[in-house]
Parts: C-alpha cells; structure tokens; sequence
C-alpha cells in the first residue's frame, strides 16, 4: 500500500473517535407540557409559582 493511502486511511480512521463522541453529546428530543393556564407576564406570579 503506498504511503499517501495509508495517511488517508489513518486520517479516516481517525474520524471514527470523534463522530462517536459527536452521537453521544446530542441532545435528546423533550416532551412538551400543554397546560391550559392562561400564561401570565408578571414576574411575580412566575416567581410565586416557583
């Protein structure tokens, strides 16, 4: 095998790691709460119902 593929082959490989660690870091889908409250723009109610 010449040298150059080699160097690609390894360049490659090297992907293989960092695509792997990429999977792991993504952030998974959240379930979104209905609620029929009306919402509320006072910093107070939304401190109150903390």
């Amino acid at each position: 095998m010449d040298a150059w593929r080699k160097a690609v082959l390894l360049l490659s490989l090297a992907a293989v790691p960092l695509t792997l660690g990429a999977l792991a870091t993504l952030d998974p889908p959240r379930g979104i709460i209905s609620d029929d409250r009306p919402m509320s723009a006072s910093l107070l109610a939304f401190l109150r119902e903390r």
